[in-house]
C-alpha cells in the first residue's frame, strides 16, 4: 500500500519566554508526506516587549505514532524561528517535543513545549485533509 499524504491546517497561541518576551496567535500548515515525518511552516502576530511583533517557523517533525486513533501521540521537531519587531530582527534555531490528540483522525488538539528564542510554549487545533476514515 502506498504512503498517504496528509496535509494539515493549524490555529495556534504561542509565547516564549526570555529577555525579550513573545506572545501571540497564528496560523500554520504541514505535510506529512507518509511516515513519521511531518513538514511544517507557521506564522504568527502578536506583542513582544509591548511592541507589535510576528514570527514566523519552518519545522520538520518526527511522530512517533501517526496514525493513532485515540488518545495522545507524542512528537519532536527541529527547525528554525524568525521574529521581526519594528526595531530588531532576530532568528533562532527550534526544538521542540509535543503532545497530539487523535494524530491518525481528522481534528485534534496540540501542545508543545522547547526552545527557540528562549523558552517556547504552543498549544492549537489541527485540522487535517487526506486522512482515511476508519
Amino acid at each position: 500500500m502506498a504512503a498517504q499524504t496528509v496535509r494539515d491546517g493549524q490555529l495556534f497561541a504561542l509565547a516564549t519566554f526570555a529577555e525579550e518576551k513573545f506572545f501571540g496567535a497564528g496560523l500554520g500548515y504541514a505535510v506529512r508526506p507518509g511516515g513519521r515525518v511531518r513538514l511544517s511552516i507557521a506564522a504568527a502576530l502578536g506583542r513582544s516587549t509591548g511592541r507589535l511583533a510576528a514570527r514566523s517557523e519552518v519545522l520538520a517533525g518526527f511522530h512517533l505514532e501517526p496514525t493513532r486513533q485515540h488518545g495522545w501521540a507524542v512528537y519532536g521537531g527541529a527547525g528554525a524561528a524568525l521574529v521581526l519587531t519594528e526595531r530588531d530582527t532576530a532568528e533562532y534555531l527550534l526544538l521542540v517535543l509535543g503532545v497530539e490528540s487523535r494524530p491518525g483522525r481528522v481534528s485534534g488538539w496540540f501542545a508543545e513545549v522547547g526552545l527557540g528564542g528562549g523558552v517556547r510554549v504552543a498549544a492549537g487545533l489541527r485540522l487535517r485533509q487526506g486522512m482515511r476514515r476508519p
